[in-house]
């Protein structure tokens, strides 16, 4: 009976180990290891709701390297993973353990700023951009420049009435996909109407 008892036990926790890491494959990306944007949407309309309810601040800014198609053909495939994956490195050591990060696209990132205004999260955008720039440069051809475009919105309980429409609004706009690091305008769409 005992033994019975314990293959059932075995059983009931191979199961547990199974959901928990088929869970965790659905929602983590494999070559940074943070999330996928659908679990990062998740988080964001909880976020909302807390923020409707509480009246915090809350900015999403997003960065995207606009060049990454054009990097990628210079690269092998562990080199362009390990860019991707030093974005994603840099991007957690200058964000608090509260803050929320997911890779949107191939070179595309989310980050969530809750209780953050958007004159704070400026501050960390132009530590992203000097960041990024050095550490992402070793991984380049020195004829490359890398390309970096940033979006970023605080959230507005009137005009964003899902996390969708939020998001929209905090993607890089062309013009600033254009810009290389060095140059990039620090204003965008915090301040709009």
């Amino acid at each position: 009976i005992l033994r019975l008892a314990l293959d059932l036990v075995h059983g009931v926790l191979e199961k547990k180990i199974f959901f928990q890491i088929s869970q965790e494959l659905s929602i983590i990306d494999g070559v940074t290891e943070g999330y996928y944007l659908a679990f990062f949407m998740e988080i964001l309309r909880r976020e909302i709701e807390a923020a409707k309810r509480n009246g915090f601040p809350m900015t999403l800014i997003t960065l995207t390297i606009s060049n990454f198609q054009e990097i990628a053909k210079t690269l092998n495939a562990k080199l362009t993973s390990d860019l991707i994956r030093a974005a994603q490195d840099v991007i957690l050591k200058l964000l608090r353990k509260s803050d929320t990060v997911a890779k949107w696209e191939m070179a595309s990132f989310a980050l969530l700023f809750t209780y953050t205004t958007a004159e704070k999260a400026l501050v960390v955008q132009e530590r992203l951009r000097d960041y990024l720039k050095k550490a992402l440069t070793r991984y380049l051809p020195s004829s490359t420049q890398i390309v970096i475009g940033f979006g970023a919105s605080q959230y507005d309980p009137e005009r964003d009435l899902t996390p969708e429409i939020f998001f929209s609004y905090a993607k890089p706009r062309k013009q600033d996909e254009q810009t290389h690091v060095e140059e990039m305008p620090m204003e965008n769409d915090l301040f709009a109407p």
